[in-house]
């Protein structure tokens, strides 16, 4: 029969390892000492965070339908099989490694941005006030034009752009990886005028 571990035990495994053993070591040793609980059917693996549910890598209880319906289907969860453990594991040091290497290259970016400093022209009435608010995507042309690429999702503005200025903008790169940069809101120049 299959358990879940719930302690480390020797010569068996690790916390949280489902292991196969025979029911006669389930019920004398492992279940009265609460080293395994036994593995039924209605639990799953989750490959993903799931509100009100569970973390990645947690083994939870659902309800039958749910998971042969929904979680299944969707490759948000699996039987918590001792291959389907093993293979979540291989993929849990895949992602780290990958984000490590994502918040480097985050860190490098935002060492960049943090030396721009940008302009964009706008249309302007006399007191300043813009016709039409400076967007993302604005910023983000302009902070390419530079030299540095970044997407407009990553651009955090705390209110619009509504007027002419200096403005400091945060960029949100990855996770908690941010970087500042100044932008310089100035007035269009007028187009030269047409010679008649």
């Amino acid at each position: 029969m299959n358990v879940l571990l719930l302690q480390n035990v020797d010569n068996l495994g690790k916390q949280g390892d489902v292991v196969k053993v025979t029911e006669k070591i389930a019920r004398e040793t492992l279940f009265p000492k609460r080293l395994a609980t036994a593995l039924n059917p209605n639990h799953v693996l989750l490959w993903q965070d799931i509100d009100a549910l569970g973390k990645r890598g947690e083994i939870v209880e659902v309800k039958p339908g749910y998971a042969r319906n929904f979680l299944f289907p969707n490759r948000l969860a699996s039987r918590p099989t001792p291959a389907d453990l093993y293979a979540f594991e291989q993929a849990k040091k895949k992602m780290v490694r990958q984000e490590a290497m994502a918040r480097s290259e985050a860190e490098a970016l935002a060492k960049k941005l943090e030396e721009v400093a940008c302009t964009i022209e706008a249309n302007a009435n006399e007191e300043g006030g813009l016709f039409a608010a400076v967007t993302t995507q604005m910023i983000s042309e302009a902070v390419g034009k530079e030299g540095v690429k970044i997407d407009a999702r990553h651009i955090v503005l705390e209110a619009p752009i509504k007027e002419l200025g200096v403005y400091t903008v945060q960029a949100k790169m990855h996770g908690d990886v941010t970087a500042s940069f100044r932008l310089w809101v100035v007035e269009a120049k007028d187009p030269e005028p047409k010679k008649t």
